[in-house]
């Protein structure tokens, strides 16, 4: 018995090369007792390279939000960014066209006066100009010639037209300043809200009119878009999970199943106790391929 045993030893390491089977007609020893739960599992000798592989990190991309908000309006909000679009086009010329339909009964009557055909309102203005007697009766009104009216008129409207644009001027200075500061408050909303965008709120007409009445931005944009906020919320929840999963490379582990027990690897023959050769070598006996480093 001591010499069978002594034969095993010496065959030993002569089997851990590449290829080693068990002898033939020897019968095989028993195979190694299972380590205990608490303890890893060892493996003996070289490991597929999948086995050892750290896991792939999923590489994060920052997402194009230029390109993202293209393909927002040429698809999906195509209709509803058309709309948003002509609105503001809109809202701009108003003003100037309630001017025009305010002027142009007197446009027509004036051209009837002076038989001007199709209301052209430059030969409108060149006849009224050139209307001699009417002057003369307006001027002689203020003890001045037609003349001397006509002149001190067309300098008040040069007086008035200047006045009007250095008012426009101080507004558009005053509402770019204005923006201006929405903008620094609009970086500040975007820490807490990535995706705000303060052009597109201020097409929301309750958004626009909290802000011109100083409500605080975030409190305007609360009480504007609260759907599309719970809606952006529960989306980043979702994607927060989404994107746990695929850190973690596969699924949340179903209740009640087992993970994977972790293990040794140990690929050196020369660092081997007594009992590891031992066991490597029963395992051999028992069909195990095991093959170590050269």
């Amino acid at each position: 018995m001591l010499r069978k045993s002594y034969t095993l030893l010496t065959i030993d390491l002569s089997m851990f090369g590449e290829g080693a089977t068990a002898p033939a007609g020897e019968a095989s020893a028993p195979a190694a007792a299972e380590a205990p739960a608490a303890q890893p599992e060892v493996r003996y000798g070289k490991q597929p390279p999948e086995q050892t592989a750290a896991p792939q990190q999923t590489q994060e991309t920052t997402p194009d939000k230029g390109k993202q908000f293209a393909e927002l309006i040429k698809g999906e909000y195509k209709d509803q960014y058309t709309e948003a679009t002509q609105k503001l086009i809109n809202r701009r010329f108003r003003d100037t066209d309630a001017k025009i339909q305010a002027m142009q009964p007197i446009v027509d009557l004036m051209a009837k006066r002076y038989g001007v055909e199709n209301g052209d309102l430059a030969r409108v203005t060149q006849m009224l100009e050139n209307d001699n007697a009417f002057w003369d009766s307006v001027g002689e009104l203020e003890g001045k010639t037609g003349e001397q009216k006509l002149s001190e008129i067309k300098k008040d409207i040069v007086i008035d037209r200047l006045t009007k644009q250095q008012q426009s001027q101080q507004r558009q200075y005053l509402a770019r300043m204005q923006y201006e500061q929405w903008e620094k408050e609009a970086k500040t909303m975007q820490q807490s809200y990535p995706d705000f965008d303060l052009d597109m709120a201020l097409e929301n007409d309750v958004f626009a009119l909290m802000l011109k009445n100083r409500y605080p931005m975030e409190q305007a944009y609360k009480a504007a878009f609260a759907d599309l906020i719970a809606a952006q919320a529960a989306a980043s929840r979702e994607k927060a999970v989404t994107d746990n999963i695929k850190a973690r490379g596969s699924r949340p582990t179903e209740a009640g199943a087992n993970a994977t027990p972790a293990f040794t690897v140990k690929d050196d023959v020369s660092k081997l106790s007594g009992k590891e050769v031992l066991d490597s070598f029963n395992r051999i006996l028992a069909g195990e391929r095991i093959t170590f480093s050269r």
